[in-house]
Order: structure tokens, then sequence, then C-alpha cells
């Protein structure tokens, strides 16, 4: 359904190439989708990182004005975790306080938790406002001291309280974020889950050639793969036990790739003591960032792509290794179980569980029949992930939001 040419103001916490993390490049995704459907779509995207400019400044990314909002900026590694949820610095400040929110047809914010967005929607004069909740932050509860879990929780009662409260619909890109919604507070009638998406097309096989140069990977050697900032929440320090496992027992020549960004140091630091108390030197290959083209030749090679994360609010990465035709091996947290289905678009295992992973692994190296049926299941199944889709039902809610 097309709503018309809209004029659509769109704020997230970080976006591409600035930030790489989940959620902007959702954000990026809608935005380009939107754009090319002929509406108008001003982003205002946060700047976590250290940059040159102090002042906010533009800088348009295809048909998409962005305007990039810097941030307080904290040094410290303790600080990290939060570097998005950071409010805007006084030069920011001053300069949304100056937009004329009025004149947009409806603001899309994007995420619950940062202070860019709280700010915004409290001096926002319109009320013709979505909220997108990927999903709601988890370190303050689980990792927090004492202190951070009583700030966390004066959030919620005031600020957070305040954006879930003024937005007309909210937006949940699964049922257990929509559930976690109605825990907060949210009314059940005013949430719409809308799954995110990619875009199936920029997905297809490459040579891997240069991945097998740079980073040493033979023909022989068995790749399994994941794709995902390296923080405290992904688990890898389980996915790297079962791998040395299965290593010790079958002597095959196996490969680990971990693809993403190197942010979180002190949990870059345990696992790196881990590879070498285990001996996993010569089979774990920490990337870093790698750009698209060098992502897809890794997605082509593998062989197996593992996502050992204890909770994600959704996986995009989940569907580009579907979009690939790859067997998957997934913790059974919420945002992996509502896109997989066990034994059928991938094995699901328990989070935080080596054990698991290895019986999964094993599974999976030992019957080829296993891995071929996964494959085409997940390349079907993927096909309803599609932006195009995903595009549509947002146009849908913002034609009620703007005619309301």
């Amino acid at each position: 359904m097309a709503a018309g040419n809209l004029n659509i103001l769109m704020v997230t916490p970080g976006y591409p190439p600035v930030s790489r993390g989940g959620g902007g490049i959702v954000s990026k995704a809608l935005a380009e989708g939107l754009a090319k459907r002929g509406h108008d779509v001003l982003v205002l995207a946060g700047c976590p990182q250290r940059m040159f400019h102090e002042k906010p400044y533009r800088s348009d990314i295809g048909k998409i004005k962005v305007f990039w909002v810097p941030l307080i900026r904290i040094s410290g590694e303790k600080f990290s975790h939060f570097k998005e949820a950071f409010p805007p610095n006084l030069f920011s400040a001053t300069f949304l306080k100056a937009i004329k929110y009025e004149e947009f047809d409806v603001i899309h914010l994007q995420g619950i938790g940062h202070l860019l967005i709280d700010y915004i929607c409290f001096i926002a004069n319109n009320s013709k406002k979505i909220l997108t909740v990927h999903a709601f932050p988890r370190y303050p509860e689980e990792r927090g001291n004492i202190l951070l879990k009583l700030l966390y929780g004066v959030y919620f009662s005031t600020l957070g309280r305040h954006t879930l409260d003024s937005a007309k619909i909210v937006t949940a890109v699964s049922s257990f974020s929509a559930m976690q919604c109605i825990r907060r507070g949210v009314a059940p009638e005013k949430i719409r889950v809308i799954p995110n998406g990619i875009e199936l097309d920029n997905y297809h096989p490459v040579r891997p050639d240069k991945l097998a140069r740079k980073f040493n990977i033979e023909d022989d050697d068995i790749l399994i793969l994941s794709i995902s900032r390296v923080t405290w929440y992904k688990g890898f320090e389980y996915a790297l036990e079962a791998i040395h496992r299965i290593i010790k027992e079958t002597r095959k020549p196996i490969k680990y790739m971990i693809i993403g960004d190197l942010e979180d140091k002190e949990y870059q630091l345990k696992l790196t003591r881990q590879i070498s108390a285990l001996g996993l030197q010569n089979n774990v290959i920490f990337t870093g960032f790698v750009s698209e083209e060098m992502k897809l030749q890794a997605l082509t090679r593998a062989d197996i792509f593992l996502a050992p994360s204890l909770h994600e609010g959704f996986g995009i990465v989940i569907l580009e290794a579907m979009a690939l035709g790859k067997p998957i091996i997934a913790s059974n947290c919420e945002g992996f179980r509502c896109i997989l289905k066990n034994m059928e678009t991938g094995i699901l295992v328990k989070p935080a569980s080596s054990e698991d992973i290895a019986n999964a692994l094993r599974c999976m190296l030992s019957n080829s029949e296993l891995r071929s049926k996964l494959s085409e299941n997940a390349s079907r199944e993927v096909k309803k992930y599609d932006w195009g889709r995903c595009v549509e039902k947002y146009e849908e809610i913002y034609k009620i939001i703007s005619e309301s």
C-alpha cells in the first residue's frame, strides 16, 4: 500500500558507516527503501565515536539527507557499552531544538534506552511519532552494579516512560520484544510486530578468493563463521570451547572466523587468553570490521554459520546466512528462535552451553543430508523477510499516523 509522498524524520542513535550495530543497519535499510519509493527522508544520526566534528553536520548518503549529531564524549573502557546511549552534546542539543518538527508527516524513533531519542521525543512539538523497539538494554540488569541498576530503573520511570507513552504506535521486531513492551506498560493495542529484513538481491554467491588469500583459508579447511560485534553477550567463549572439543575429537582442519568490530576490549582480552589456553591460535580468526564484499565472500565460503549469542533482539545475521543457504547453528534466544525452526531451518542450542554447540557441530559435520535440508529450507524461508515487504508495512503505519 503506497502512502503517497511523505516527509519522514528518522532518528537513530547510530547509522552506518559511523556505527555498524544492528539498529543502525536496519535504520539505513529502511531509510533507503522509503527513499526508493519516493518519500523524503531526513535522518538524525548519533555520532558515538570520537570524530573531528564537535557540531552537527550534514553528509547526504545517496537520496538520504543525514545530519550527524555528536553525542557527549566520555572516555574510559567501562563506558563503551553505553556509547550510543549518551545524550547529545551542547552544540547538538541547540541544533536539535531549532528543528521544526511539526513540518514532518511522521517522526520515526529507532530504539529505546538512548538519550538522543528521549531528548528529541521530549522537545518535538509533533504528536505523530512511531517508536521501534529492537530490544531493551540488558547490560544494566545483567552486568551492572547496584548504582547502575538503580539509574536504569529511574530512567524507565521517567524519560523512558515518556518516550514509550509519546509514541502513537510502537513497533517491535519480534513477539518477544512486543511482550517486553507490554511488561513496560505499553498498551497492547498500539503495538505492531514488524520483523526486520534484508535486501535479498544483495545476497548471492561470489568467488571467495580474496578472503582465502587474506586469511589463509585452505581449500580443505572447514570454515565455521560468526558475524557479530565482539562484546560480552555474544557468547563466543562457549563457541571456542565447543570448537576445541570438535578439533580434539575429529582432527579435522577447522577454522573459526569471527567478523565484526572488536568493541569490548575487556571481553576480547578474555577470549584471547582462552584461545591461547586451548591452543586455538591457528584455528581462530578475528577479522575486525570488513567490507560488504569481504563479508559476502565469507558467507559464500562458510560451511557452517554459528550464532552463539546469550540474547538478541533480532538476528539480521541469521537472515544473511539464510539468504546464502548456509546451515545454521544458533542459540535458542529470543531474537533467533523467532526466525529459525529447530531442525527445519537451523539447529537451536541452549544459550551459554558449549556442550550443546559441540553436539550440534558433530551433528552437522557428520550428516550431509541434514546440512542440505537445513540449507534448502532456510533459502525458502528467508524470502518472507525481504525488505520490500517490511517497507510496505511501515508505509501503512505512516499513513495511519500522518492522517490522524
